[in-house]
């Protein structure tokens, strides 16, 4: 049996790490993961909670019924294709090192670091949006309610040039609003197509330089670093953990995890390996290096890896609460001043600005 898409999509974020954290604590204390299951399960059916399929599944699966036959699968391998496999993945990698609950919590990290960097995004996202839909508003008003009292009574031909400018740009504004929009909307489906699979020099560059590549760039070194903690936390070997990664990765994403092995396969340490991708911004890489040498590397991932959620939140806050969002209010700023601008100048083309 496998989840509906509509199963899959219910299935919030939210559910999934409130379901590990909870999985995880049951384990340590010793109580069977399917004995928890089964618990969950009937207990969340009374509210109709969106896990109720997946974790009905995972117990046919595991135990059979209904006309499935039980398997020997462990418990993380009957997670297959019911939540993200770099997810699953960790739980089975605690389950081999003989804690599974180490694994739910390390899947449990994961997707509080994926929530933390997506929501930065966001958040940072909504000032400049705020003020875009600002700017736009304000002309749709000047369009719809100003522009026609004042072409009621003064002839367009004899607006200054610089409100014949504005009183043009008024006139499209629907095809304006529309058209930013979709651009944007092109722009980030282009981006989330092409970023994935291009790779190469260039690529490597405009991680390092371009804008907002930089900031995907930065985000999947986060990302690859809570990756890599969570596996080292678990027990598995650094070269194991990045074989791991690379399975589930984009084919960028892959690239960058071979060319840790090929480095590391000429001497060089795990940390200089790091280091020397593009998606790990410069500087993070004193982090890296410092907290490399401590001789437990399970908790010096950990810290790395928070580390750098932390500075990408901070870094993506910056760049877009403070330059661009300072940027799209100077926007609004100068957008108000043409048309008051405008309206002054309008006002003088005649005797009156109500007759003439």
């Amino acid at each position: 049996m496998e989840l509906t898409l509509m199963q899959k999509m219910a299935i919030s974020t939210s559910d999934r790490l409130e379901w590990y954290r909870a999985m995880s604590i049951v384990s340590k204390d010793g109580i069977p993961v399917i004995n928890a299951v089964q618990k969950m399960a009937k207990a969340m059916a009374k509210t109709s909670h969106p896990l109720v399929p997946l974790l009905e599944i995972l117990l046919l699966r595991q135990r059979g019924g209904a006309g499935v036959r039980a398997t020997e699968m462990s418990f993380g391998a009957a997670l297959a294709g019911m939540v993200p496999e770099d997810e699953r993945m960790l739980i089975e990698a605690g389950e081999k090192s003989g804690d599974v609950g180490i694994g739910l919590g390390n899947a449990g990290t994961m997707v509080t670091a994926k929530k933390a960097l997506t929501g930065s995004v966001y958040s940072a996202l909504a000032k400049p949006v705020g003020y875009l839909v600002a700017m736009i508003l304000l002309l749709v008003f000047f369009s719809f309610n100003l522009m026609p009292k004042f072409e009621a009574t003064k002839p367009r031909a004899i607006w200054p040039h610089s409100a014949q400018l504005l009183g043009s740009v008024a006139d499209h504004v629907i095809v304006i609003a529309v058209g930013t929009v979709a651009f944007l909307v092109a722009t980030f489906a282009l981006l989330q197509f092409v970023l994935p699979r291009w790779q190469g020099e260039v690529r490597e560059w405009c991680d390092r330089y371009i804008f907002p590549i930089n900031i995907v760039a930065a985000i999947s070194g986060a990302g690859l670093l809570t990756s890599v903690a969570a596996y080292t936390h678990a027990g598995v070997p650094f070269v194991t953990a990045m074989e791991n990664i690379c399975r589930t990765a984009t084919p960028y994403m892959k690239g960058q995890c071979m060319r840790v092995a090929t480095i590391m396969k000429g001497g060089r340490t795990q940390e200089e390996a790091l280091c020397s991708l593009s998606v790990i911004p410069v500087k993070f890489h004193w982090i890296i290096e410092v907290y490399g040498m401590s001789s437990d590397p399970a908790a010096a991932y950990s810290t790395i890896s928070a580390e750098m959620v932390r500075g990408v939140q901070a870094y993506v806050a910056r760049l877009f609460g403070l330059i661009v969002g300072n940027l799209m209010l100077i926007g609004i700023a100068g957008m108000v001043l043409w048309i008051y601008g405008s309206m002054f100048s309008i006002s003088l083309a005649g005797n009156s600005m109500f007759g003439g």
